[in-house]
């Protein structure tokens, strides 16, 4: 994690102490988050469907069936799952060299590694894509970059992520529509935020596991975790335990000691510890 360091093949999780030392570093995982606990509301609510009636049968439809416009929207996020990570961003040449780097955001160390005291965990992003794949390949699963703007843009040139036909609910049923959306729309159901998060250069693993969503859902990281960058105020008299815990793995990830420049708002260079 030098300077010049080509970093692009990293990507990053922050994370609480607590989380790493009691859950990802002793089970080697990380845990999939249901989508409906998002900070964003517009992910995490329930995507708005309009009706038209194409067939003129819509009306009987309704009689029978008053609640399909929440139903299908329910079905498009239940049990929809995401591993969210962070990316280096272009950013124009400054003198903080670390500008735009995945492990040098200090919102993003406030708000979810809990105010710098957590780790930004480094993955290398092939690795953690094979494993993904591979863990996930009879699951119904998406991986990709974030989008960041508003969604009324998108739904203009792509209505039909927000609209049912009248003919389409009569010959099929909630479940069978909702497939056919998300094949066709899963950008905007769960690749797309306000553009206020952009920030974040987010990469995201989503899963849609067709269990009744009680089950948890891991992916198994050991091959991919290469380096755990402590927080500037990680508690040090923890490291011990960090690094007995990283010898459990097979491929054992490096500890790095964040070094912060407290003459700006730099977070300076990772030093290896």
């Amino acid at each position: 994690m030098e300077f010049f360091e080509n970093t692009s093949k990293y990507i990053y999780h922050y994370t609480s102490v607590e989380t790493l030392v009691k859950y990802i570093l002793p089970q080697k995982q990380l845990l999939f988050s249901p989508i409906n606990i998002s900070n964003d509301p517009e992910e995490s609510k329930y995507h708005l469907m309009q009706a038209f009636d194409d067939d003129g049968k819509l009306e009987e439809y309704m009689k029978k069936h008053f609640t399909f416009t929440f139903d299908v929207s329910k079905e498009i996020i239940r049990n929809v799952k995401t591993i969210c990570f962070s990316q280096d961003s272009n950013v124009p040449l400054t003198v903080d060299m670390c500008m735009g780097k995945g492990y040098a955001k200090p919102r993003m160390w406030a708000q979810y590694a809990k105010n710098s005291t957590g780790v930004c965990l480094a993955f290398n992003k092939e690795n953690i894509i094979e494993k993904f794949n591979s863990q996930y390949k009879n699951t119904k699963h998406f991986l990709g970059n974030i989008s960041y703007g508003n969604q009324l843009d998108y739904i203009s040139k792509h209505n039909h992520a927000c609209t049912l036909l009248s003919s389409e609910l009569q010959s099929k049923t909630i479940e069978e529509i909702a497939a056919l959306k998300i094949n066709n729309y899963f950008e905007l159901y769960y690749f797309s935020k306000h553009i206020d998060w952009q920030t974040e250069n987010e990469f995201r693993l989503v899963i849609k596991p067709q269990d009744t969503g009680t089950t948890q859902n891991y992916l198994l990281i050991d091959g991919a975790l290469e380096k755990i960058i402590l927080g500037n105020n990680f508690d040090t008299t923890i490291i011990p335990s960090v690094k007995i815990l990283s010898n459990n793995f097979e491929c054992k990830p490096k500890i790095i000691p964040f070094y912060h420049n407290k003459n700006n708002y730099t977070f300076g260079m990772p030093l290896e510890y």
